[in-house]
């Protein structure tokens, strides 16, 4: 699936489906939010969670069988080029986004989506704050957070290893 983006008249809303056997693309609905730099993940077989972008904070859940989306509660901030963290038996939660453009606003914090609560969560504290680190998620479930960029201009990046576990817990294994 290809979700928003953008192109020469602005932010794209097109969710589109890609057919490999007849090398076709498909649109199946349409953002409540058009949006670009989102993190999307499926939630389940049919639904993709789609999260903030460029200079947004909103987040929705599109549903794949019936190309139409729920509006969830904003994310806690507005974040492009956020990541998300996956860790067996926990929530997604997505971290390493930025406000903006260079050096904007970067925070430490992971968040998920609590359906009970109906409201965006605290999941993590990296202690680090960073854009776009690489995420690996590990046989045992538990998740790294590798690297990324602290500030860009000037361009600055850290080269921590931490690990989120299954029982929540953010351990730094070395930089």
């Amino acid at each position: 699936y290809a979700v928003g983006g953008i192109n020469e008249r602005g932010e794209v809303g097109a969710v589109e489906r890609y057919d490999p056997v007849s090398n076709d693309w498909t649109v199946v609905g349409e953002l409540r939010n058009p949006t670009w730099q989102q993190a999307c993940v499926f939630t389940s077989e049919h639904e993709i969670l789609v999260v903030a972008g460029f200079g947004r904070s909103t987040a929705e859940l599109f549903n794949v069988r019936t190309g139409r989306s729920r509006q969830l509660p904003s994310f806690p901030y507005s974040a492009n080029s956020l990541v998300p963290i996956q860790v067996a038996g926990r929530p997604t939660a997505f971290y390493g986004g930025r406000a903006g453009g260079p050096n904007t606003t970067v925070t430490s914090f992971a968040y998920a989506f609590d359906p009970l609560a109906n409201a965006w969560v605290e999941a993590y504290d990296f202690d680090i704050r960073a854009v776009r680190p690489t995420v690996i998620t590990l046989e045992n479930g538990s998740c790294l957070v590798v690297s990324g960029v602290e500030s860009e201009s000037p361009f600055t990046t850290f080269r921590t290893i931490m690990r989120a576990d299954t029982n929540g817990d953010v351990v730094t294994l070395g930089s």
